[in-house]
């Protein structure tokens, strides 16, 4: 179990005093893994439950805070399940099959109950470079027209191929989102670990996961500094300039970010390997689920393949 310490709080605004912040901390259940949940006062000071919450979305995906029947699932199961159908999907060359894949992808999302503001971000993104392929793809791909504007060339294998693509890119993106972004990192990483990969490409994804967000507050603040200071992109060498010392004094405060996470990791007695934790049993919903997604699998492949 992690022993996290109640971080100083911000001095507090004119005319207020200083005081503890009750915060609980709340170990996880054996079985689970490492971490903890917060229990925020609703009577903290506005400036300290800013802080708290911006502790706790680097320590937590948006998705992995819920309470539904997914959540609740094995980690085996979930990365199992999702992988086969991601294969399947990416594989597949017939439209009944990515609409279906489609379908249970929607229909695990609406299970899921995900926040529908960060799932919106993750779509539109994938969708604005599909939606770059559907003007693309019709023009330079040869085969039957299908229609002409003016001196342009619509043609139909084009078109299919950009669809074939934005099915299988969003059905790969939902059905990962609902069953794997659910999961807390620590229960990835001790997933992965029992599933036998590389430790060294875990240690790799983890740490990328948790401290990407790090890196990109960290290059907000630089630029905010900057502006601050009157700078404006122009073409010129002093933009060239400042934007090669923005990149310079990045890559150096990452480097030093390391340095103290190495350390604080070496203080909590962290020796290059994941703690290992008792195997938990399959529960019935597991099987449930295995069963209903297997079956669902099989068939499509069969569909798909005979």
């Amino acid at each position: 179990m992690w022993v996290i310490d109640t971080f100083p709080p911000a001095p507090p605004p004119k005319g207020e005093g200083r005081t503890a912040v009750p915060v609980v901390f709340t170990p996880l259940p054996l079985g689970e893994g490492p971490g903890v949940r917060a229990n925020i006062s609703p009577t903290l000071p506005h400036y300290q439950i800013s802080e708290l919450k911006n502790l706790m979305h680097l320590t937590a995906s948006p998705f992995s805070l819920g309470n539904s029947f997914i959540h609740h699932l094995d980690p085996r199961v979930r990365l199992g399940i999702a992988s086969l159908f991601a294969l399947l999907i990416a594989i597949s060359t017939q439209f009944f099959t990515l609409l279906a894949g489609l379908s249970y992808a929607l229909f695990l999302t609406w299970m899921t109950r995900l926040p529908f503001s960060p799932l919106r971000k993750r779509l539109s993104t994938l969708n604005l470079f599909t939606l770059l392929l559907f003007l693309t793809l019709p023009l330079t791909t040869a085969g039957l027209p299908w229609f002409t504007l003016g001196n342009l060339v619509i043609t139909q294998e084009g078109c299919t191929l950009a669809t074939v693509i934005t099915l299988k890119s969003n059905t790969i993106l939902l059905l990962l989102t609902a069953l794997v972004s659910t999961l807390e990192i620590t229960k990835l990483g001790q997933t992965l670990v029992g599933l036998r990969l590389s430790p060294k490409l875990i240690h790799l994804l983890l740490f990328t996961i948790r401290y990407v967000e790090v890196i990109h507050q960290e290059f907000q603040r630089l630029i905010q500094a900057m502006k601050i200071r009157g700078f404006q992109l122009h073409s010129n060498w002093h933009t060239y300039r400042s934007l090669g010392y923005l990149i310079g004094m990045l890559i150096v405060n990452s480097a030093d970010r390391a340095d103290r996470i190495l350390a604080a990791m070496k203080c909590r007695g962290f020796h290059g390997q994941f703690p290992k934790y008792p195997r938990v049993s399959l529960q019935p919903s597991d099987i449930l689920f295995s069963t209903v997604s297997i079956s669902l699998w099989l068939g499509l492949f069969g569909i798909d393949w005979l």
